[in-house]
């Protein structure tokens, strides 16, 4: 009962991110830049980089995605971050997110 309930948690947050990602890009329009590019490499190539402190650790990508979002706006930093903070490990072994949801191994 509580794996189904962490997976229809999960299948609900990818819902609503959609759901957001729709309306945004429906206020500022689908316009591609080739901008985007450079932040999407940015992004894919700091993903295992982390900054830290004494009493904690924060990634280094999410500083990234507000330029995207202030210029591009919400939906592109959406896009952005659903595809450029996709690490190599989470596609070893079959352990990519969408396989754990419905559950194939």
């Amino acid at each position: 009962m509580r794996m189904f309930l962490y997976r229809m948690y999960l299948v609900s947050c990818a819902a609503a991110a959609f759901i957001f990602a729709v309306f945004s890009f429906m206020q500022t329009g689908v316009e591609f830049d080739v901008r985007l590019l450079i932040f999407l490499i940015l992004l894919l190539q700091n993903v295992n980089y982390q900054v830290k402190d004494e009493q904690a650790s924060f990634s280094i990508n999410y500083p990234l995605l507000f330029p995207v979002a202030a210029v591009f706006g919400p939906g592109w930093a959406t896009i952005l971050a659903a595809i450029g903070l996709i690490s190599r490990d989470e596609f070893r072994d079959n352990h990519f997110t969408a396989f754990y949801i419905i559950g194939v191994r």
